[in-house]
């Protein structure tokens, strides 16, 4: 089960990325986790640790290192000089950003981590953003919920449970404690790759959405 020390380090965070936010006027969103928390019990699903979200809106290199290096500091976020779409950073507890791209019908991200392939989102969820009450506050969730989740988590998104390896050895086919590197291929050939039923789809950088 979470330990309320966790639970508290992520909802404090999840007030900071609204404030910080909020200074940077760029448009973000809640994902993974925290959207099944909120649809399952309004809270914190018990093996969520971190806090998933994303940027949808297309930012210019000064926006982006704004965001990251000078507003979100001052927040107490932790966030090291990185590139490409994924960022990963610490507060309370970790950080897991997103930066999205729109191309054609799909939003898409390009991990620097991950050089090899390019991670698809369906648009819908994330162009139909909705404000919610969650843990004491108001926060930007995707649109379509239970689709999102559908796509996210399968038919059984409302009874499932998975401690946090569990999952991503569900959803990734590896451990998490592999590096991205070796698990390219394995992403793309498993459950998320363009013949899987999950989303987001992990497909190669050269092939078509």
């Amino acid at each position: 089960m979470l330990e309320v020390a966790v639970r508290g380090k992520i909802i404090q965070d999840l007030k900071m990325h609204k404030l910080a936010f909020e200074e940077a006027k760029i448009p973000w969103v809640l994902i993974d986790g925290l959207v099944l928390g909120y649809v399952r019990g309004n809270g914190i699903i018990p093996w969520d640790t971190d806090v998933d979200l994303a940027v949808c809106k297309e930012l210019t290199s000064e926006e982006r290192d704004n965001l990251l290096y000078v507003i979100m500091p001052k927040y107490e976020f932790r966030i090291k000089k990185q590139e490409g779409d994924f960022i990963y950073g610490i507060g309370k507890s970790t950080i897991n950003l997103w930066f999205y791209h729109m191309e054609g019908d799909y939003y898409v991200s390009y991990p620097r981590s991950a050089p090899l392939v390019k991670f698809v989102e369906k648009a819908e969820p994330y162009d139909n953003i909705q404000q919610v009450e969650f843990e004491g506050g108001i926060y930007p969730m995707p649109g379509c919920l239970e689709n999102y989740l559908i796509d996210r988590y399968g038919k059984n998104w409302k009874t499932e449970t998975w401690s946090h390896d569990d999952w991503y050895k569900e959803k990734r086919g590896i451990g998490s404690n592999a590096s991205a590197k070796i698990q390219q291929d394995i992403w793309v050939k498993g459950r998320c790759g363009k013949n899987g039923d999950l989303w987001p789809r992990i497909v190669y950088i050269e092939d078509a959405i």
